[in-house]
């Protein structure tokens, strides 16, 4: 379960002026549900998800993760992003060029302390669940944007505990799921996800008019 309240945030602009970009923000996502944020460029969708990351500082309000508050404005707390197990798929999908399939997949896992056995065991296993089980030593240079994409989401889906926080509408793994694939990740229960005992999802996308 996900609870965000009262979100708020705001960057400088031009001049010393201030903008909102999340202005009292509140809501819920249940375990297992899917939460869109839908609106137009620049109205705080990706703020929101980066403060909920952690990547972010708001000014205030309160986020919830489980049973745990990872950020309160009024207790002055805010969990490191490291210890908030919260999987993001950037836009960018951030994937390192110097790395293969595996190790970008492999990379936050390792930095948790995850033993070697155990990294090998969910790596494959995610890979296996969004169609990259071939791809494992591939260089990531070598990589279509679609599979980027997919190794962007199978990172997020292996460190993730609770939930999973997507930057964008997932075009290509929703392309991966009409082709047919064999093991649709979207279709899966959260039970089959490595180390996530349930799953909530955001996403956010822009407004159907600017598109």
């Amino acid at each position: 379960m996900l609870r965000v309240t009262g979100l708020k945030k705001q960057f400088e602009a031009d001049r010393g002026a201030s903008v909102a970009a999340v202005d009292n923000v509140s809501f819920e996502v249940e375990t297992g549900k899917l939460l869109t944020l839908l609106g137009p460029s620049g109205c705080g969708k990706t703020t929101t998800l980066r403060s909920i990351a952690g990547l972010e500082e708001p000014d205030g309000g309160e986020i919830q993760i489980g049973s745990s508050v990872v950020f309160s404005a009024t207790r002055r707390f805010s969990l490191p992003p490291n210890r908030r197990r919260v999987g993001m798929v950037f836009q960018s999908y951030a994937i390192w060029p110097h790395m293969t399939v595996f190790q970008n997949v492999a990379y936050p896992l390792e930095g948790s302390g995850v033993p070697k056995r155990e990294v090998r065991k969910r790596v494959e296993h995610v890979l296996a669940l969004v169609g990259l089980e071939g791809f494992i030593e591939r260089p990531a240079p070598f990589l279509s944007g679609g599979q980027q994409q997919r190794v962007a989401l199978a990172r997020a889906l292996d460190m993730t505990g609770p939930r999973v926080d997507s930057q964008r509408n997932l075009s290509a793994p929703a392309t991966l799921c009409r082709c047919g694939t064999s093991s649709p990740w979207m279709e899966r229960p959260a039970g089959e996800y490595p180390g996530a005992k349930s799953i909530s999802r955001i996403t956010v996308k822009p407004s159907p008019t600017l598109l």
